[in-house]
Formats: structure tokens, C-alpha cells, sequence
């Protein structure tokens, strides 16, 4: 309109720039299934590992917790090796672990897990790290998907922890590796490329 101030280029030229250049980094929130690269049961009363119902149930891979008759304590235990740190994720907003009962215990229990610093397996039991978490109620026979608490998110994220242990008092087992879901965590993350 007439009378309306004017804007020259030298105001407008840095603008347009600004609008039409993309930015050279793109925060995007990706979604991922890990699958456990080994899992099994460590057996402290003969300190070895695959020394529990390796030929029952889902085989050497299941994970167990507790002690069933003169088994001595049972751990089990998940490794993920780098595969989440590899993500290169800035921050995993959620994340499940697929736990599935193998039926070696026909009532209604949960399972505490905790994060492992190791990756792989090793001629000892690995090392805990964080806080352990109770599941809750696993149904026999049925899949459950269970809420990871940030803390282990964010041990997974960085590599303070590769894998998950079951190290509960109460005797359960769930599948490992031998189950397509078996351990497998679905993770939600933010990532900038």
C-alpha cells in the first residue's frame, strides 16, 4: 500500500537464507527390536554356566533365577553386547524386555532383573550394576512386554551395562534366545543425524 515502510534486502537476503538452508542435523525418535547375541543360566554351585535344564524346556539358552531343589542359586543373564550403544542414541524415551515363562513353573511369579556391565559372556558370573526391578505377575505361557525403569535405559544407552540378569529369590525361568522374542528389548529412542 501506499506509504507502507519498505524492507530492503539487506534486511530481507539473511532471512530468506535462514528459511530455505536445511539444518545440517536432524533429531528423529526411531524405533528398534535387540535380540539378546547369547543368553543362559549361570550355576553357582558348580561356578559354570549351562549346568541347568540344558536339555528341558527352551534348552541351554532359558534364564532362571532362584534355587530349586540342590540346583544351589541360579542366575540368568541376557547379553546385548554393543547393539544399543551402537544406536548412537541421545536418548532412549522407552524401552520393554520381552519376558515369556518356559514352564518351568506352573504358578503365577514374577522375576527381578538387573543390569549387567558385560556384554558377553564370561567364565564368571558378570557384574551388577543399578538398582534390581521386580517384574510383575508373569502369566505361564504368555508373552510380557515390561517397562524398563530410565535408569537401566540409560545404563544400556551409554555402556555402563550390555545385558540383563534375572536375580530374583523365587524360582522362574523364561526364554532366552531360543524364542524369537525371547529377552528381546523394543526400544523408542532420539537420535541426530
Amino acid at each position: 500500500p501506499a506509504g507502507a515502510p519498505t524492507i530492503g534486502d539487506e534486511v530481507l537476503a539473511p532471512k530468506v537464507a535462514e528459511i530455505t538452508t536445511p539444518p545440517s542435523e536432524y533429531r528423529t525418535v526411531v524405533g528398534c527390536s535387540i535380540r539378546p547375541q547369547w543368553s543362559g543360566t549361570f550355576r553357582s554351585t558348580l561356578a559354570g554356566w549351562d549346568q541347568w535344564n540344558v536339555g528341558v524346556l527352551g534348552g541351554r539358552s532359558d534364564l532362571y533365577q532362584g534355587v530349586k531343589g540342590a540346583s544351589g542359586e541360579l542366575r540368568g543373564a541376557a547379553f546385548y553386547g554393543s547393539q544399543v550403544i551402537d544406536l548412537g542414541a541421545d536418548e532412549i524415551t522407552r524401552g520393554t524386555v520381552t519376558l515369556i515363562p518356559n514352564g518351568a513353573v506352573t504358578t503365577f511369579q514374577p522375576v527381578t532383573l538387573q543390569a549387567i556391565v558385560e556384554g558377553e559372556r564370561g567364565a564368571g558370573f558378570p557384574a551388577l550394576v543399578g538398582e534390581p526391578v521386580m517384574s510383575w505377575i508373569l502369566t505361564p505361557g504368555e508373552l510380557s512386554e515390561f517397562d524398563l525403569p530410565e535408569e537401566v535405559l540409560e545404563l544400556l544407552r551409554t555402556g555402563g551395562a550390555q545385558g540383563i540378569a534375572l536375580v530374583g529369590d523365587q524360582y522362574q525361568g523364561v526364554s532366552g534366545t531360543s524364542h524369537p522374542a525371547g529377552m528381546a528389548l523394543t526400544l523408542d529412542y532420539v537420535a541426530t543425524r
